[in-house]
């Protein structure tokens, strides 16, 4: 991903400032575990001088280990100009509203697919690639083939960036503060509760409390802030479904990468986009195959009993 950032010069906020990360419970500690290459550990001053906006951390958090190189950006402004690019400079044709119900299939292949705005007939050389992140299950289950994706929903605070603005990503182990454009987006919990994408007020104040615990020098900004919820697509054993689907010549899936997904998205597609042509990975992605891992669905109804199952 960060090589198609680069080379289309995608705008998206995309910087390498590092991340640093603490722990906001007491009795913490176990650093050393978790260090990566080139980390290392900063007292509450040596954090500060790296990133000013530690002073806003709650302050009886002494000890922070700094990573260098970690990047961060926005999926939301990637996403868009991407889009914008594969409009203008690929030949890329999008179909808005148009909702996928069902397939024609023949004889292990898929020849149409059913949208609620019409057929979109497949000719006998063309491929089906499905990418419906977290919403697979349900497309896949419409093939005929269960899916092992499930929407795993998580909340975030849009807060108004204050006057001293982070620069790096700041991390509890459990709670994110990323600095993107003139906000800082604030993510924490997940949880499975279905498609359901709306913001549940409990949940939503809830995060707000633990955000203003971590960083009570953003209080009033956090209190302020723009709750939104979204869904992650999460396969059930933590890896993508990349390739051919079981059963079928010419439909494939990309699916699942759950909190991957952004940073490996390219290559994910990368991957894809090999098995179609024939072609070799570049590397061992045998683990992430569909075989094995997407058996026929049982009845119209699958996707939903095993989903709250």
């Amino acid at each position: 991903t960060i090589g198609v950032i680069e080379e289309l010069r995608l705008p998206c906020h995309y910087a390498t400032p590092g991340s640093i990360r603490f722990q906001a419970t007491a009795g913490g500690g176990g650093y050393s575990l978790g260090m990566q290459p080139g980390a290392k550990m900063l007292s509450r001053a040596e954090a500060v001088a790296v990133d000013p906006a530690i002073q806003a951390v709650k302050p009886d958090v002494d000890e922070f280990v700094f990573t260098p190189g970690g990047g961060r950006g926005d999926a939301e402004l990637y996403t868009q100009a991407l889009a914008k690019h594969c409009f203008a400079k690929e030949g890329v044709r999008l179909l808005t509203g148009a909702n996928v119900v069902g397939f024609d299939k023949e004889d292990g292949r898929v020849t149409g697919v059913w949208t609620e705005t019409g057929v979109i007939e497949v000719p006998a050389d063309v491929p089906v690639v499905l990418c419906a992140g977290a919403w697979s299950m349900l497309v896949c289950d419409a093939l005929g083939v269960f899916c092992p994706v499930y929407p795993l929903k998580g909340y975030d605070a849009l807060v108004r960036a204050p006057v001293t603005k982070p620069g790096c990503v700041l991390s509890s182990g459990y709670l994110y503060a990323c600095p993107l454009g003139d906000k800082i987006r604030v993510a924490s919990m997940a949880q499975f509760c279905g498609w359901d994408v709306s913001v549940h007020k409990p949940v939503a104040e809830a995060l707000q409390r633990e955000a203003t615990r971590i960083f009570p020098g953003w209080a009033e900004e956090i209190k302020g802030a723009h709750i939104v919820a979204g869904l992650r697509p999460y396969a059930a054993d933590e890896r993508p479904l990349l390739g051919r689907i079981p059963g079928f010549a010419n439909a494939y899936i990309n699916a699942g990468p759950g909190h991957t997904g952004w940073k490996a998205a390219a290559g994910f597609a990368e991957l894809v986009v090999r098995d179609v042509c024939g072609e070799p990975a570049p590397i061992d992605a045998s683990s992430t195959r569909p075989e094995g891992r997407m058996p026929r669905a049982l009845n119209p109804t699958t996707a939903v009993l095993r989903a709250v199952q």
